[in-house]
């Protein structure tokens, strides 16, 4: 409104849609249970005083998520890093004193941030300051984070991207802070955020790279690792799908001729979760429910490999 001085009806259906998907999403009965306590997953922190509630907060952060929300990004460090450290050196020489030290010490964290984790802890196998090494990392990812803020806030000269990419990394710190209170969190509660941290490195390489005279060489190479990352990813699922309906198939088929059934792994299983029953569990008795098997089956997990010489001798009888 303050740029067009006007409202558009688009904008408006989406924040009235949001407010509604948000009153129907909070109406599931788990989020009350949460939050009275009666949830045998879930919990929320509640300590009576400021100074344990403040404490506990630090003790989730520094023992649990600082490695989902940074140090595990090891790549997406190394490369933010990179853009950032020729963003600084790019910048038109400032004659403050107060600005060369920033740049410096900005330098400083870009180059040591994101090659601690890989190096100096997992090949040297290094780690400072003994049982205090959580703290530490954890202090040390913050500063890492709010060096971002700085440089894009100093460095930058375009505003609108200025502003686009402190929104982004506001919404980082946004969408991590109700998983120090709601417990407990994995992997998969930070993909948004990791989603951010992607924006933030492909504006960034626009911006550095960006020639007025000559297409972006920076978004060429996006485009094309994202056309290698979409092959990649179409022919794994298509595989794991395509072995999973012959392993179903096959079961069927001999259901009623043998006593123990071999039951393949998927190629690439790690893309999956559990897609491969555990004997005995719970998801054992559902997978044979799920596919129509009677219950009393019983099955021999093989890997991929035997699997495939399974097939190959079928197909010569």
């Amino acid at each position: 409104y303050l740029k067009f001085k006007r409202i558009y009806l688009l904008h408006v259906l989406y924040f009235v849609s949001v407010i509604i998907g948000g009153l129907i999403m909070f109406s599931n009965s788990v989020y009350s249970k949460i939050i009275s306590g009666n949830d045998g997953y879930r919990s929320i922190v509640v300590t009576e005083q400021n100074a344990g509630f403040f404490k506990k907060i630090f003790d989730i952060y520094s023992e649990q998520m600082y490695p989902l929300l940074f140090t595990n990004n090891i790549i997406l460090n190394l490369v933010l890093s990179t853009l950032c450290i020729v963003l600084i050196y790019n910048y038109r020489e400032d004659k403050r004193f107060f600005t060369k030290i920033v740049k410096n010490f900005l330098l400083f964290v870009f180059v040591i941030y994101p090659l601690y984790k890989p190096f100096v802890v997992n090949i040297l196998g290094i780690s400072f300051f003994g049982k205090y090494t959580n703290e530490f990392e954890s202090l040390f990812s913050l500063l890492y984070y709010f060096s971002l803020f700085i440089t894009f806030i100093i460095f930058i000269i375009n505003n609108e991207l200025k502003a686009k990419l402190i929104f982004y990394l506001g919404s980082i710190g946004v969408l991590a802070a109700p998983l120090v209170f709601v417990h407990p969190f994995g992997p998969r509660n930070f993909l948004a955020t990791y989603t951010f941290f992607i924006m933030i490195t492909i504006e960034l390489g626009c911006y550095i790279t960006k020639d007025n005279n000559k297409p972006n060489i920076f978004s060429k190479y996006i485009l094309i690792f994202s056309i290698l990352v979409a092959f990649s990813y179409i022919y794994v699922f298509s595989l794991n799908g395509m072995v999973n309906r012959e392993r179903i198939a096959y079961i069927k088929s001999h259901v009623y001729s043998q006593n123990v059934i071999p039951l393949t792994k998927l190629p690439y299983e790690q893309y999956l979760w559990h897609s491969t029953p555990i004997i005995p569990s719970y998801q054992y008795n559902s997978f044979k429910k799920y596919y129509g098997i009677p219950t009393n089956t019983k099955f021999k997990i093989i890997p991929y490999d035997d699997w495939l010489k399974i097939k190959n001798s079928e197909a010569k009888k």
